[in-house]
């Protein structure tokens, strides 16, 4: 059975290549751009893995993390965050929170996906 990742990013070329590259390393994708959806695509897909973007139109990747981390059913799902906020403070408030790990846009798109099957149960 493949592995599902959601993507939660709202730059639409990096949305398109993080899809390209995950559905080429077996997962299927599922998406949201502004993140609104968020917590409704994790609750009715059930992904191993999710991928955040920090800024988002609609909510903040801590507002999503916050509520996928205080809800029983989703707060085991690993979260990556991907995002160009490099602020420590930033990276440390998402750590406490329950991210797995934390990676800066720009950064090795193969140690991303590394640490992505890392954390895939």
């Amino acid at each position: 059975m493949k592995k599902k990742i959601l993507i939660v990013e709202d730059e639409t070329d990096l949305l398109a290549m993080l899809e390209i590259k995950a559905k080429n390393d077996g997962y299927d994708c599922f998406v949201d751009t502004v993140g609104d959806q968020a917590i409704n695509l994790a609750t009715e897909n059930t992904p191993n893995i999710i991928l955040l973007d920090m800024m988002l139109p609609q909510i903040s990747g801590l507002g999503i993390l916050r509520s996928l981390k205080n809800n029983d059913t989703l707060k085991k799902i690993p979260v990556i965050i991907f995002s160009a906020l490099g602020d420590k403070y930033v990276i440390e408030e998402a750590i406490d929170i329950g991210a797995s790990a934390y990676f800066i846009k720009g950064g090795n798109m193969h140690e991303l996906f590394d640490t992505i099957k890392k954390h895939v149960a």
